[in-house]
């Protein structure tokens, strides 16, 4: 028998605290049936993989605070469910570290057949070590992936964050930074897959371009984005150029402090809602330093 919180169309909110005064406060948008599972990690269940398996098709993980690694917190697969994998406090407060490398290869989340209600929002993932799809590993399937930082995230033949094969996932409010493949360091998307990046920062990437398609069939769409110097070209393979278009822009997304780690942006960054045409957050963590 299963132990955990049975809650009515619950709608979830999600805090992510910059610097100073500086907050921003998102609304999860609740797809769940009248009646469903809320599954606490670490609470109820002490992975977030265990959680997964025992959940049912849109139910909800909602992980704690914390850095999550080890067996049970990488190499995630969604089973092929539908499931929402929510954070409580945003990507700032919620880590999944792959922690791979060549001697023990390890990836994030693997969501596939025809899991096309699944939900990830508020994680960062980073430091994957994979041969396609560092981050994440998309096929036959279109989730909704928001609210995430991608960071440095290898593959060693394509898709250093990103691997989508048959698929039409939307990503909002996402950044990509430092991710590197042979083929699309940030994302490669093949198979007629037709991905959304919607308010997006991809930058920096450290080998194949930020985002490659291997044919004219898979052509990402991207509205709000900011696509910057990514080693092997911002756009590679068949996908069209989309600089200037949309709203998307190419321009240093000014982050706090790079070398760091600190992905939140600059007063000064072209991400934040006043600085740029779309007048709306670009990425997924907003203003945090001068």
């Amino acid at each position: 028998m299963r132990l955990f919180i049975t809650l009515p169309l619950l709608i979830i909110l999600t805090a992510f605290s910059g610097c100073g005064d500086t907050s921003t406060t998102a609304e999860f948008v609740d797809i769940r049936p009248a009646y469903s599972t809320l599954i606490r990690v670490p609470s109820d269940v002490p992975t977030i993989q265990e959680a997964i398996d025992v959940a049912d098709a849109l139910d909800t993980v909602l992980v704690a605070d914390g850095v999550y690694t080890g067996r049970g917190n990488r190499d995630i697969d969604f089973g092929g469910k539908s499931i929402i994998l929510l954070s409580e406090n945003g990507p700032l407060s919620t880590v999944i570290n792959c922690m791979g490398n060549s001697r023990e290869e390890h990836s994030g989340l693997i969501i596939m057949d025809r899991a096309n209600d699944a939900v990830v929002d508020g994680f960062t993932i980073k430091n994957a070590y994979i041969n396609s799809g560092g981050a994440v590993y998309i096929r036959n399937s279109s989730p909704v992936i928001k609210n995430c930082v991608f960071a440095y995230n290898y593959a060693t033949t394509s898709g250093g964050a990103v691997w989508c094969k048959g698929s039409s996932p939307v990503f909002e409010n996402c950044t990509f930074v430092g991710n590197s493949s042979m083929s699309g360091g940030a994302m490669f998307v093949s198979a007629t897959s037709l991905p959304t990046l919607d308010k997006c920062i991809v930058a920096f990437s450290e080998e194949g371009g930020g985002i490659h398609s291997n044919e004219s069939s898979s052509q990402p769409v991207l509205t709000c984005c900011d696509v910057y110097d990514n080693i092997g070209g911002n756009w590679s393979g068949s996908i069209v150029d989309q600089s200037g278009m949309n709203g998307n822009i190419e321009a240093d997304p000014d982050f706090c402090d790079l070398g760091s780690g600190d992905f939140r942006l600059k007063a000064s960054s072209p991400c934040i809602p006043v600085n740029n045409k779309c007048a709306m957050l670009i990425g997924a963590l907003d203003a945090g330093c001068e």
